[in-house]
C-alpha cells in the first residue's frame, strides 16, 4: 500500500471519528458510542503500530483521546446493561456529564495532526497491507 494511500485511509477514518464524537457529545446514540470504540481503537492500535515500527519517541496517542475512549467503553457498558435502577441512572448520568466536561473537537484534532504529519514513507508498505487486511478480517 503507497504511504498516500495510508495517509488517505487514515484521515478518513479520523474524520469519521471525530464526526462520531461530535454526534456523540449531542445525542449519546449507542451505537455511534460502539463505532466510535471500534474506529478509536484502530487508530489507537495504528499510532502504536507507528511507534513500534521506527521507535518514534513523539508517536504517542494523546491521553485525552485515550479518556475519551475509556468514558466511550463506559457509557457503552452501562447502556448494555439497560436496568432501570436509580444507581444505574446515576452511573449513566455520571459518565455522560464526564464525557461532556473532557470532549473537546481539539483532541481529536491534535491526534489527526499527528497522523497527518507522520511521514508514512519511512515504514514498508506490505507492513501497512497487513496492518489493514487484518483490521478488514476483524470487522
Amino acid at each position: 500500500m503507497k504511504p498516500s494511500e495510508v495517509k488517505e485511509r487514515i484521515s478518513q477514518k479520523m474524520s469519521l471519528v471525530t464526526d462520531l464524537a461530535r454526534t456523540i457529545n449531542e445525542t449519546f446514540d449507542i451505537e455511534e458510542i460502539v463505532q466510535f470504540k471500534a474506529e478509536l481503537k484502530f487508530i489507537r492500535s495504528f499510532v502504536q503500530f507507528l511507534r513500534l515500527q521506527r521507535n518514534e519517541r513523539d508517536m504517542r496517542f494523546p491521553d485525552k483521546c485515550r479518556y475519551l475512549y475509556n468514558i466511550a467503553g463506559s457509557i457503552a457498558e452501562l447502556a448494555d446493561k439497560k436496568e432501570d435502577t436509580e444507581q444505574w441512572n446515576e452511573l449513566l448520568s455520571k459518565a455522560k456529564s464526564e464525557w461532556r466536561r473532557n470532549y473537546h473537537p481539539a483532541h481529536l484534532l491534535k491526534l489527526a495532526q499527528l497522523l497527518d504529519d507522520y511521514d508514512y514513507s519511512r515504514v514498508r508498505p506490505e507492513l501497512f497491507n497487513n496492518l489493514f487486511s487484518r483490521y478488514a478480517e476483524d470487522n
